[in-house]
């Protein structure tokens, strides 16, 4: 079973979580359940997999969230936005790069697995036609807009 933690109005989990009841305009989320992802109502180890995308940086303590998570289900996979990403920041309570994310996640998990995602980073502004151009070489120098982690 596949667990999606802050599951928004996309769920892609056997149980779908959130902190904020959702109500969709079309139809209800499937097995949704109102819950902090720092203190989940489940038992350990009851999941293959919990997944969380876009979901750490909005933490306050990610660490207590990243044991929940491993206490729940036997693998965790995080999306979050790197710190090259910086129109997704301006409401972030965190950011990382590659380095400073797997550092985190090696403080509750023993095997960690941390790349970034092909998605390229995107600038936003008033730099009308040369954002293609910008983009491209941001996406060459390696920056990359989202980190993907297996632990």
């Amino acid at each position: 079973m596949i667990l999606d933690i802050g599951c928004g109005l996309s769920p892609q989990g056997d149980v779908n979580i959130d902190i904020a009841r959702i109500i969709p305009k079309q139809k209800p989320i499937p097995n949704f359940i109102l819950a902090d992802a720092q203190n989940l109502p489940f038992r350990d180890k009851c999941f293959s997999l919990a997944r969380a995308s876009h979901i750490p940086e909005h933490i306050l303590n990610p660490i207590k969230a990243f044991e929940e998570w491993k206490r729940v289900a036997k693998i965790v996979e995080i999306y979050t936005p790197s710190a090259f990403d910086l129109d997704q920041t301006k409401d972030h309570v965190y950011t990382w790069n590659l380095h400073t994310f797997r550092n985190i996640l090696s403080m509750v998990f023993k095997n960690v697995d941390v790349n970034y995602t092909s998605k390229p980073s995107v600038i936003h502004g008033r730099l009308g036609k040369y954002l293609p151009i910008l983009n491209l070489m941001l996406a060459k120098l390696g920056f990359r807009r989202e980190l993907k982690a297996i632990c």
